[in-house]
């Protein structure tokens, strides 16, 4: 077991949902610039009551950037459910354990975050949600690593996702 685990087992933890959001011929990336953090990330944020994951991502894209995203259908495991009691839903890219520190509003915490992959026009306007972003952009592969304070895991992604130009 990691260490992080056993540091972190009586902290609170919250479900949260990210949209890693690429355009169709994977070049870019949208990120957002977040107030709280003071870094570029990919728009995500907590799963509301009711909420199935994958839209919990697509809402927070949309609400953060003004942009519509489609989850990326990948190496997904058909179930062959044909049922009314039970359906097959995006299964996410990865699962992270982060912790979030304390701040203002809460004590450090656990995000549980469900990371999907998604893929958005990037023609369409952009429209910052401005109470947590200062701004949100399309970012190519080089310039995401080279140029912009983030998170490893967002590097790791575009390493992983996105190609040169």
């Amino acid at each position: 077991m990691q260490p992080i685990f056993q540091t972190t087992k009586n902290h609170k933890k919250h479900f949260t949902a990210t949209g890693y959001t690429v355009n169709k011929d994977r070049t870019k990336m949208l990120l957002i610039h977040h107030k709280g953090l003071g870094k570029w990330l990919p728009p995500g944020g907590h799963i509301d009551e009711n909420e199935v994951p994958h839209e919990a991502a697509i809402r927070e894209v949309y609400e953060e950037t003004g942009i519509n995203a489609a989850p990326v259908m990948e190496d997904e495991h058909d179930l062959r459910l044909k049922n009314i009691t039970e359906a097959q839903i995006p299964r996410p890219y990865a699962l992270m354990y982060q912790i979030i520190p304390e701040s203002k509003k809460d004590v450090e915490h656990i995000h549980l975050d469900m990371v999907f992959l998604l893929e958005a026009d990037d023609d369409a306007e952009l429209t910052a949600q401005t109470r947590e972003v200062y701004n949100v952009q399309w970012v190519a592969k080089n310039e995401l690593l080279h140029e912009y304070d983030t998170f490893d895991a967002v590097k790791n992604f575009a390493q992983d996702v996105l190609v040169d130009k």
